[in-house]
């Protein structure tokens, strides 16, 4: 894939979210989830949760990334 950024190729991968055991320990077990804020409209849309793994490209060049999720899509 090509990066929408600089054109440079993309690794391809998978992305998921980590908690470390430091975090764990000093702020529990609370939910972490990967949101997207519309600027428009300021409506979140949530992309991932802790229990998701998705397929992502990665940008070496640009440090860019494309997440490939099935949720979040827009009714």
């Amino acid at each position: 894939m090509k990066c929408p950024i600089c054109n440079s190729q993309m690794d391809e991968g998978e992305v998921y979210l980590k908690k470390s055991f430091l975090n764990t320990v000093a702020f529990g077990w609370g939910a972490t989830d990967l949101v997207f804020r519309r600027s428009s409209t300021k409506r979140e849309v949530e992309l991932m949760t802790p229990w998701d793994f998705s397929k992502a490209y990665h940008c070496i060049e640009c440090g860019a990334t494309v997440i490939a999720t099935t949720t979040g899509k827009d009714d």
